[in-house]
């Protein structure tokens, strides 16, 4: 599992099409084509193929470090396949993501689920400070 962490006074995402690519991509329920965040911390998530759920831990650590030294409580959680070569099959990604925004529910963070399984344009707009971007990997 890796995930880039960026401190964000903006991030947003619009849906601009569904993926076709791995050929068995499996697509997200759309709960809004348009999604933003305002003052937070956004986890760009790439599960891979040995991944596990006993790593979901270490990244929720992460991202409420990073909240916490932020002062910001909202995170965008977002899923993306380009940190890695060797992703996990798209069902098993999805579960772990699933797993990882069922876990963050249950802390004081306020989070937005980004869409699995679409392509996205996106608008990034970083804090410029020391430590405001972290790579992780799990």
């Amino acid at each position: 599992m890796k995930s880039l962490l960026l401190h964000c006074k903006d991030f947003g995402t619009v849906i601009t099409g569904l993926a076709t690519r791995p050929n068995d991509i499996v697509h997200g329920d759309i709960l809004d084509e348009k999604q933003s965040a305002h003052d937070c911390i956004l986890s760009l998530v790439t599960i891979e193929e040995d991944d596990t759920l006993d790593k979901v831990s270490l990244l929720i650590k992460e991202i409420i470090k990073f909240s916490n030294e932020t002062s910001h409580k909202n995170v965008f959680l977002c899923p993306f396949a380009h940190l890695s070569n060797r992703l996990a099959k798209p069902k098993e990604a999805l579960s772990i993501l699933k797993e990882i925004l069922k876990q963050l529910q249950t802390t004081d963070i306020m989070v937005t689920e980004g869409h699995f399984g679409s392509d996205k344009e996106a608008l990034l707009h970083l804090y410029g400070h020391p430590g405001n971007v972290r790579f992780r990997e799990f």
